[in-house]
This record gives structure tokens, sequence and C-alpha cells, in this order.
């Protein structure tokens, strides 16, 4: 035969006697699992590093593995590897393990094995590493680092911290880290033990159905800062606890930093009854948080766990932040919202009609944001603090109790609408376009460039430091009766008292007359409106005086008969004593008219002859 035309029968034999060369003279061989020397520092790829000298570990059925100390492992990004395991430190050590690129598999990541002195570090700076299986050890100073590229992790839960002395975290600061289990995440899960995810930028994804932050009297932390996004993207019935079981947590936000999670229930502060245990929100920059509902204190009626929320700016956005059945009552140190400079944003939510039910809310000195997001939004608590009170967005938001916070309440958009017993102890400010309705009181100086529309039907509204109208500034006055009684009444017509201060009414500032509320029996064919007749809008009473000026009227709005006015009579202003009064001037008769005519012309007759 030719040299060209070899014997296929005889290729087989001749590679198999290649591959057992090229195993005895070192060259590259099929790999097997196999241990990395301990105190090496060097290239995962590099066979020299690995027991024996000759295999790396690369196969689906392959374990490498990795004890001692001072062992430092380079997984570089020409690298390609299939593990079943990646076995770090399961007996002793701290090996540190730099993932710059490459691609790595794993069926499962052992990070550290039963006792405090296993402390794997796992760098990820490119590349990407994907496992079935996260076993989490009881390393004393275990780390998972995301600096770059992006970790997947497929199985069920992550459990860090526990152990006693056990204190473990996944870092990231660019890059991502999914967990597309959906099992638990629990961090600090025994007496002693601590967990964290903390993060000062990238992306931290989970689908899991619940997350244990700091449960069975272990400590938990998600601190997330920079820009830093978290996303809980689980389904069905999900709750994330801040304090479980007698354990603390901590969920702190700062910067820009986002944590997504509109679909879960967040427990600040769970379950249990251990002195000194709770869970704590803590809000700051222009960072953000979703929630389905925040409850403060747990779920369970048995739990004695105390929830705090410090709102130091940030927006909160959920269907409600109330207090859950914990059995410690709600305090300045004990479920309780702290609010000094943050946002709540209302979402729709069948809990917005009670948004704050039994927690204790102090307005510190940054004060609250409240924005009603185009809900109708109710909070009966009673307010307290040294801060105010700005309320945003388009809907309503309904106050019952009786605050005592000193700070301003400003009414940027919507509607403030002051319930039966509501009170407001310091000034209050009504931008234009927004309104102010209901009853209550309000003790602090009143300026009002928007709409007020006193009651929700007619009903009466006070002030006790005065009240101006700026020139844009509307009065909606409502009627619903043929009646000049009933002040401040359902059954008659808006009042509004003002008994300290100066009521002022700047040029421009107008009232318009409304007569189509429900259940108006306003009918201009009645004879009531055949005579004269006034109603006292403002009294002006006590140590209040008037500071100047008068409305304009505007819009007569039709009544619930749908007649106009037009041809009965007219409306003006005017001021007695400093009150002011809508004046209805009626117009004569045609008949009565027609005779005071003709004795007028019959008393002139007389007077020429």
């Amino acid at each position: 035969m030719t040299p060209t035309s070899e014997n296929p029968r005889l290729l087989p034999k001749r590679l198999s006697l290649l591959l057992t060369a090229l195993a005895v003279s070192g060259g590259a061989a099929p790999a097997a699992s196999n241990s990395w020397i301990a105190g090496t520092s060097g290239n995962y790829s590099d066979a020299i590093n690995w027991t024996g000298g000759v295999n790396v570990p690369n196969g689906a059925a392959d374990n490498a593995s990795s004890d001692g100390a001072g062992s430092v492992i380079h997984f570089l990004s020409t690298d390609t590897v299939t593990l079943n395991a990646l076995n770090l430190n399961q007996t002793s050590g701290a090996t540190v393990f730099n993932q710059s690129g490459g691609s790595l598999t794993l069926t499962t990541l052992g990070f550290g094995g039963g006792g405090g002195s296993r402390n794997p570090t796992y760098n990820l700076s490119g590349g990407t590493v994907s496992m079935s299986f996260f076993t989490w050890g009881n390393g004393s100073n275990a780390r998972f680092n995301v600096t770059g590229g992006g970790a997947t992790y497929s199985g069920s839960a992550i459990t860090i911290g526990v152990a006693g002395g056990a204190n473990g975290a996944i870092t990231v600061s660019s890059g991502s880290f999914s967990h597309t289990g959906t099992g638990q995440i629990q961090l600090g899960t025994t007496s002693g033990g601590t967990g964290g995810i903390l993060m000062t930028g990238g992306t931290f994804s989970t689908n899991s159905a619940g997350l244990r932050i700091g449960t069975g009297n272990g400590t938990g932390n998600i601190t997330l800062s920079g820009g830093a996004i978290f996303n809980a993207n689980g389904t069905g019935t999900t709750n994330i606890y801040l304090g479980n079981n007698g354990g603390s947590g901590n969920l702190t936000l700062s910067d820009t930093a986002q944590f997504n999670s509109s679909g879960y229930v967040l427990s600040v502060g769970q379950f249990g009854n251990t002195t000194g245990n709770k869970g704590t929100l803590t809000m700051s920059g222009t960072s953000t948080l979703s929630a389905n509902r925040i409850v403060l204190g747990g779920d369970n009626s048995a739990s004695a766990m105390i929830g705090i929320v410090n709102l130091n700016g940030g927006t909160v956005s959920t269907g409600s932040i109330r207090l859950g059945s914990s059995t410690v009552a709600a305090s300045a140190t004990a479920n309780v919202i702290n609010a000094n400079g943050g946002t709540l944003k209302a979402v729709s939510h069948a809990t917005n009609s009670n948004f704050l039910q039994g927690a204790f809310v102090n307005l510190q000195a940054g004060g609250l944001k409240l924005d009603t997001n185009g809900n109708e939004v109710t909070i009966t608590n009673a307010m307290s603090g040294s801060g105010g009170l700005t309320k945003q967005g388009s809907g309503t938001l309904t106050l019952t109790g009786s605050n005592s916070y000193a700070g301003a309440t400003a009414v940027e958009s919507g509607t403030l609408h002051l319930g039966a017993g509501a009170a407001l102890a310091g000034a209050v400010t009504i931008d234009d376009g927004a309104t102010l309705s209901g009853i209550g009181t309000i003790g602090g100086s009143t300026t009002i460039a928007g709409t007020h529309a006193v009651g929700a039907s007619p009903g009466l509204q006070t002030f006790s430091s005065g009240l101006e109208y700026l020139s844009t500034g509307v009065v909606a006055w409502e009627l619903v009766a043929n009646t000049t009684a009933d002040r401040g009444l359902a059954t008659g017509y808006d009042a509004i008292d003002v008994s300290g201060g100066a009521v002022i009414v700047n040029s421009g500032a107008t009232i318009n007359l409304v007569f189509n509320a429900a259940g108006s029996t306003v009918d201009f064919n009645d004879g009531f409106w055949a005579s004269d007749q006034s109603w006292r809008v403002i009294d002006v009473s006590g140590s209040a005086t008037d500071g100047g000026g008068d409305f304009s009227l505007g819009s007569v709005s039709l009544d619930a008969n749908a007649l106009s006015s037009a041809g009965f009579g007219s409306f003006a202003m005017s001021k007695t004593d400093g009150d002011h009064y809508l004046v209805w001037t009626a117009v004569p008769e045609p008949g009565a008219a027609l005779i005071g005519s003709l004795g007028l012309l019959g008393l002139l007759r007389r007077r020429r002859r």
C-alpha cells in the first residue's frame, strides 16, 4: 500500500496507542475526580496543581475538591469545565477560587463543611457559573462574591448561617446572581448564626416562595446600596420575613437601590417571643421598595415580635403598612413607622381603606410624603411627632384621627379629606389644582390656592389660626335644600368657622355654587326663592379678624331637578362684621311689578292735577 492508502481497520488501534503515549508523557488525558494541592496558587487548567500532576477534573461525573490553607485557584476565560461537584473546604482551610471568565457548569457547589474553620471564598469577576445545588456550610467567614459575570443557581433553598458562629454572605457589586429555584432563602437560621446578601451594585434575582431573613434566633441581613437591584419574582403565596421564629432580620436600602417584591407580603418582625429580637426595614436616599402589603409584628397571634420601619428617604410602594397580630403594643419603640423624609406610595389593595392601621406613626423632622397614586386611602391613626405630612398624587387621602404632629400639612395634588373627629395641629397649604374637603378642625394657619370643598355633603370645617384664599382659590359651596337653616349640617349648607387669625380673600378668589349634590331638593320653582335669602358662609368669631377681600362669584351648577336659577333672581357676596354671606336677591313676580307700576302712575297723575 502507498502512504496515502492507510488500512482503515488499523486506525482505532493506532488512536488507542497514541492516547496511551500522551498520558505517559504527561500530555492531555481523560479527566477524573481530583484534589487541589493544598497551599498551591495556580491555574485550574494546569495539571501540575492537582494531586498526581496529571488529571484536571473536567467531566459530568467528576469531582474537584480543595482543602487546607493557602490555596488560590484561578479559573480563566479560556476554561470551559463541567463537573458533578466542586467542593471547597469541606474539611478545613480557606480556599480562594477566582473566576475571571470562561464557563463552569456544576451539579453541586459544596461551599464549606460542618465546622467553623471552613471558609472558602468564591470571586466571580467574569464568565458564568451555574449550579443545581448550592450547599453552604458552617464557615465563620465564607463569602461568594460577584463583581462581574453571572452566577445561576437552579436548585431549591439557599441557607446561610446555619450554626452558632457561622457567618456567611453573598456579595454583589456588579454582574448578577440568579436563583431560579423556588425554595426558600434563609439567612441566619440558628442562634449565633449570621447570613447576608450584601449588594453595592449588580442584580440579585430569586423565584423563592419565601425569604426568611433572621430565623431560629439567628440574624439575617439584606443590605443594598449604590445601584443594586434585588428582584423577588416568586408567585403564589409568597412571604418575606424579617425576624422569624425569634430571629432578627434587617433589610436596609440606600442610594438608588431597588428591592422589587410587589407580589410578596413583607412581615417586619414575624414570630417569636424572645426579648430584643425584631425586624427592621430602613430606607434612605432615593431607594425604592415594593411589596403587596407590609405587616409590623407579623400575622401570628401568639407572637411578641417587634417591627420597626425607618423611612429616612426613598419610596415604599405598598397596599398598606399596618400592625399585624403581635402582642406588643405599638409605641415609639415598637411596631413603629419613623418617617424622616421618606415616601409611602399606595398601590391598589383592599387594605387601602385602613392604610396605617394600628401602627405608631412618628413624623420626624424630615416628615412623610404620602402618594395616594390614584387610590382612595384612609388613615385612622393619630399621627404624632415634630415633622409634617405632604400629600402627593391623584386620588383622596382621608384622615380621621386627631393628629398632633407639629409640622405642616401640604397638599400638592389630589384631595385631602378630613373625616369625623379629624384634627390637624399645624399649618396647612392646598396647592393650585389640589382640594381640601371634609369637616374636622385645623389648628394652624391655612392657605388655599386650590379648591375648598367643605364636607362630603354639606358640613362644617373649623379653623383656629386664620384662613387665606389666594387668587386661584375656589370655594365649592353646597346647598341641598330650600333653606337658610341647618348651617354646616348635611341637611343644609356648607359652613366655615374661623376662631383665630385673619380671614383673607385675595382678588381673584372665587366661590362656586353647587346645587347638584346627592339628595338635593333645591328647586327654584319653590316659593322659597321668591323672596330674598342669605347664608353665612364664613363665620369670623373669637379673636379672628377680617383681613380684607371678598369672593367673586363663579359657576352655578344645576340643582337636582335640572332647573337653573336664571330668571328667578341673582346671587351676590356681602360682608357684615367680617362674616362672609352669600345673598340671594329675588326678582319680583310680574303681577306684583305691574301693580306697583300702576300705583306709581296714578300717584303721578294726582300730583299733576
